[in-house]
């Protein structure tokens, strides 16, 4: 299969299951009962599903194109559909619930060791580094939330051991990348909505779709933007 196919086919599955994301969604129990707006409030907005959909098609074909034929292909769509219904709550309730970063990074653990053991794989290398940016970037992003708590929460943490692990199967360039786009999308979000005037400099936006897309961009690109800067 050539690259675009694996992109379609990524893509093709990818919205079929996003497509229950909203359900995903609104089966998350609360916190507090009456802190609002709820998940199921959240996972009821109409055409959520096939927004939804739409959403997990675009970053699926991405992954396939970018792993197209690789045996980790599996655990990149899983996070990116994960990672579709984690940025959606992100953006709505300002943060980022255990049952969402907690299996994005525990099966990601089990589907990039399953990885590890196709042929032609370097377990010995990719699997531990892997496990090595989980624990860099959790510890990275517990420092910056301990020292600015109103910017970043534990399930932005949470979120950067999930990110770590994958962005670290593809290579340290991708982790460093993955790290750097973060901010850089993040501040440029900032501004557009600064400039816009839907936010103040007192306002705080939501940094997970920030590290999500930043992720994404790594995966897609990191070698090149690596290349080109080391050149």
């Amino acid at each position: 299969m050539t690259p675009a196919a694996w992109a379609a086919t990524a893509a093709g599955v990818s919205g079929v299951l996003g497509w229950f994301l909203p359900r995903l969604v609104g089966a998350i129990p609360e916190r507090l009962p009456d802190e609002p707006p709820t998940y199921r409030e959240v996972a009821s907005t109409p055409g959520l599903p096939a927004r939804l959909a739409a959403a997990a098609a675009l970053v699926g074909a991405v992954l396939g194109w970018a792993r197209a034929g690789q045996p980790d292909l599996v655990a990149f769509v899983t996070l990116g559909l994960l990672g579709t219904a984690m940025g959606y709550v992100d953006l709505r309730r300002h943060l980022l619930p255990d049952r969402l970063t907690v299996p994005a990074l525990l099966v990601g653990a089990v589907l990039l060791g399953v990885a590890a053991l196709a042929p032609g794989t370097d377990a010995q290398a990719s699997y531990p580094r892997a496990w090595a940016a989980a624990g860099g970037l959790l510890l990275l992003y517990l420092l910056m939330a301990l020292a600015y708590p109103a910017g970043l929460g534990l399930g932005d943490v949470k979120l950067a051991a999930a990110l770590g692990l994958h962005l670290g199967w593809l290579g340290w360039a991708a982790v460093v990348v993955g790290t750097i786009a973060a901010f850089l999308v993040g501040g440029l979000v900032a501004i557009v909505l600064l400039a816009l005037r839907r936010a103040t400099r007192r306002s705080v936006v939501p940094f997970g779709p920030s590290m999500l897309l930043g992720a994404l961009l790594a995966v897609a690109w990191a070698e090149p933007v690596a290349a080109w800067y080391l050149s």
